[in-house]
């Protein structure tokens, strides 16, 4: 039996991909730039090219019957590439952000029901220390079993 954990990345990744985002500066389809992670942890020099990570971060249960219970799972969505604060790339990737949050909300995913999301629009840190931007949308999905 597959976790619904497994199977809400998969929907996530199957959404992104059908709800036809575009990255900006190449007008490309993300279907090759989405990947499943559960450690994503790259170098600078492996963030040149955009990157966009799906992994799990979370979850908690609630007993609703006997045999029901509610799960709600929060998975991260990291955008991230090397840009310059004041680039038109970087505010590219702050829409690309904005354009996958709204993008899940309103998904139909077959294992789970949107929730909510919480958006960090950027890493201060990570701009600071690496130039990198990265943007990371926590959604919560809900799951009955």
């Amino acid at each position: 039996m597959t976790s619904p954990v497994r199977q809400i990345l998969a929907d996530i990744k199957q959404a992104l991909v059908t709800a036809a985002i575009v990255d900006p500066e190449t007008n490309a389809a993300l279907d090759d730039t989405i990947q499943i992670d559960y450690l994503p942890r790259f170098t600078p020099e492996d963030l040149k090219d955009l990157r966009i990570v799906v992994a799990p971060r979370q979850n908690s249960s609630q007993k609703i019957s006997r045999v029901t219970r509610s799960l709600e799972i929060g998975i991260q969505i990291a955008v991230m590439q090397t840009a310059a604060a004041d680039s038109e790339r970087f505010q590219q990737l702050l829409d690309l952000a904005h354009d996958i949050d709204t993008a899940l909300s309103e998904a139909d995913l077959s294992s789970g029901t949107w929730s909510r999301s919480e958006v960090m629009l950027y890493d201060v840190e990570a701009l600071e220390r690496h130039g990198a931007f990265r943007s990371v949308i926590t959604a919560y999905l809900k799951h009955r079993s």
